[in-house]
């Protein structure tokens, strides 16, 4: 023998059903939290802060680029106008190649800058320096205080 239930009876018991299972997940989402003793994870970056983070990454990009590509790619620029002999044109791609390695520690140099520039417009204390150190000094270059 073969039950056969109504159609607006089967919608009803589904809905039933997906209550109970919204209030089952609801109840172990809150409840499992406070039986579970907490798991203490050292960090790992050595940081407390983000800001402290961001500093040390931006200090990463600045030494990197200043004190390792730039001057790499000026002495393969160099390498280049010794071994032209002549040639125009890898004396060219020497001299673009000096123009653009420059361009870009300026660019370097001068983000630095902006990050203090933008913190003395918006008025950010000094206790969350983005660039320790170098505030006061971009400070002192233009003049703003």
């Amino acid at each position: 023998m073969r039950i056969c239930f109504s159609k607006p009876f089967a919608t009803f018991q589904k809905k039933v059903v997906r209550g109970k299972l919204l209030i089952f997940l609801l109840l172990v989402t809150f409840l499992i939290p406070l039986t579970v003793e907490g798991i203490e994870i050292e960090n790992p970056l050595g940081y407390d802060t983000f800001i402290e983070l961001i500093n040390k990454i931006i200090d990463f990009i600045f030494y990197i680029s200043f004190f390792g590509i730039g001057p790499l790619m000026i002495i393969i620029a160099g390498f280049y106008f010794v071994t032209a002999t002549g040639d125009p044109k890898k004396i060219d791609t020497a001299k673009k190649m000096i123009l653009w390695t420059l361009i870009g520690l300026l660019v370097v140099i001068s983000a630095k800058g902006l990050i203090a520039l933008f913190r003395e417009i918006f008025g950010i204390e000094e206790g969350t320096t983005v660039l320790p150190g170098h505030y006061i000094y971009v400070k002192n270059i233009l003049k703003l205080g």
